[in-house]
């Protein structure tokens, strides 16, 4: 797999199609459905056998796993006191099957936080495990995730 080059950052390409513009598009839609607390919006880009652990900020739990574990966070988020939203400032492709999302938490429309979330697509180009992180993203971007190495299988 050959990198390509696109505004000076790296994507990696599966035969004729681009994966950066693809993790893109799951990233805003992941984060989309989120703002929405629709659980079925997060399930349509997930993969059954899903392991996610949020930030403390939007989970109650440490791990949630599978589609049925998307409902569940999604009702611990309805309970939750505050009722944030989320915004992708960036998508940054780690590899062909990694990515790191930068995003700032809303509270009532202003930011408060930095957040990012590592995910990985498994073949189907569904995510398979995330992280939530609290922090900031130069050292998310350089050195703390930057290789995935996070992940169980990157």
């Amino acid at each position: 797999m050959a990198p390509v080059e696109a505004a000076g950052r790296s994507f990696y390409s599966w035969g004729m199609a681009v994966v950066g513009p693809t993790m893109s598009t799951i990233a805003q839609r992941f984060i989309d459905a989120f703002n929405h607390r629709d659980a079925d919006g997060l399930i349509s880009l997930v993969d059954p056998t899903l392991d996610w652990r949020p930030s403390m900020l939007v989970g109650g739990r440490r791990t949630y796993r599978g589609h049925e574990g998307i409902h569940q966070w999604i009702a611990d988020l309805a309970r939750a006191p505050v009722q944030h939203q989320a915004r992708v400032r960036e998508v940054e492709v780690l590899d062909e099957q990694c990515f790191l999302v930068h995003s700032e938490v809303l509270v009532d429309g202003e930011p408060m936080t930095a957040s990012s979330m590592l995910a990985r697509l498994g073949e189907d180009g569904k995510i398979v495990e995330a992280r939530g992180y609290l922090s900031d993203e130069p050292m998310l971007s350089r050195g703390f995730v930057g290789t995935s190495h996070h992940l169980r299988s990157g």
